[in-house]
Order: structure tokens, then C-alpha cells, then sequence
């Protein structure tokens, strides 16, 4: 398991090295001390904890399947993994930038439905992939709330023009 491993007054804190681990620093008013904040990028940016007291936030991570799934052969490019947090659990869903957008409420759990997809392309190694965050956040919050779909303007209906090769086809096979 890779992991992040960081010193803390009690003792040295690993973490499962993930793309969307990230930490951030918060000053509060009261304390002039900075504490370090650990967010799930994946679950929209929920914080997971602090780094002074990291117990539930490290279960929480250590227990994400998320990681391992992103090194799975059959992951793919267009994968876009994010979470849920609800109050008594945690549920991750796989959306695909290609096919989300047609049933967001029904996206799969896990990557299965990865392994036979006609779209496949795979996914680079060692690189994160271009905007990974920016849309798992929007599909998380679509998700959450799917009337943020905003549909597409149908096309203006205009005279139709044909190009000379489609003339030709209508003037031999019609």
C-alpha cells in the first residue's frame, strides 16, 4: 500500500497516497496556531480531519477503495471517481465522463461495467489525468442534485445543405 506518512506530536500519521488527498491550512481567530486540514477532493471537498487529530479522518481514508481502483488494468481514461459522505457511511460511485450525464442518479458503485465498455481508452500510469478533480467535483454535485444538468438548446431548424458528395449519392442510389 503506498502511503503518505507525516509526523505528528504523537507519532508519524500514514495516509494512502491518493490523487485527491489533499491538505489545506486554516488559521482560527482564537489561535494564532495553524492546523492543517485533510480534504477529500473526491467527496467534494469534505474534510476528513485535522492533522492534530487525524483518527477518524486516517479510518476513513485507509478504508477508501478509490486508490486501488485508479491501478486496475481495465481503468480507464475517461474514470472519474468521487464519494459520498453520508452521516453513517461512506459510498464511492465510478462515473465516466462519456456516459454520465445520462443517468446521474444511477451511477455504478464499482468499475465492472469498466471491463466492457466499447469507449475504453486506458488510463496513463504515473500522471494524473487533465481536470480529474474539477470534474469529479461537478459530478459529485450533480449527484447530489441533478436538476444542475443543464440540457443543451436543440438545434435551429435551418435549410438543409448538402455537401457534393451527398448529392451524387442521391443522384446514383435514389
Amino acid at each position: 500500500m503506498n502511503s503518505i506518512t507525516m509526523n505528528n506530536k504523537d507519532g508519524p500519521l500514514a495516509l494512502r497516497n491518493c490523487p485527491f488527498l489533499a491538505f489545506r491550512s486554516s488559521s482560527e481567530d482564537n489561535q494564532q496556531a495553524t492546523l492543517t486540514q485533510i480534504i477529500c477532493e473526491a467527496g467534494g471537498g469534505f474534510i476528513l480531519g485535522t492533522t492534530e487529530s487525524i483518527a477518524s479522518g486516517q479510518r476513513v481514508c485507509l478504508s477508501c477503495d478509490i486508490p486501488m481502483s485508479l491501478n486496475l488494468e481495465y481503468a480507464c481514461l475517461f474514470l472519474v471517481p468521487f464519494r459520498v459522505f453520508h452521516e453513517n457511511y461512506v459510498q464511492s460511485y465510478y462515473g465516466c465522463r462519456w456516459y454520465f450525464s445520462l443517468k446521474p442518479q444511477e451511477v455504478p458503485k464499482n468499475m465492472d461495467w469498466c471491463m466492457g465498455c466499447r469507449d475504453w481508452f486506458p488510463r496513463p500510469r504515473k500522471t494524473l489525468v487533465p481536470g480529474l478533480i474539477r470534474v469529479s467535483h461537478k459530478f459529485y454535485r450533480i449527484f447530489l442534485n441533478p436538476s444542475e444538468i443543464i440540457d443543451r438548446p436543440c438545434p435551429e431548424l435551418r435549410e438543409e445543405r448538402k455537401n457534393w458528395y451527398e448529392k451524387l449519392l442521391d443522384i446514383f442510389l435514389r
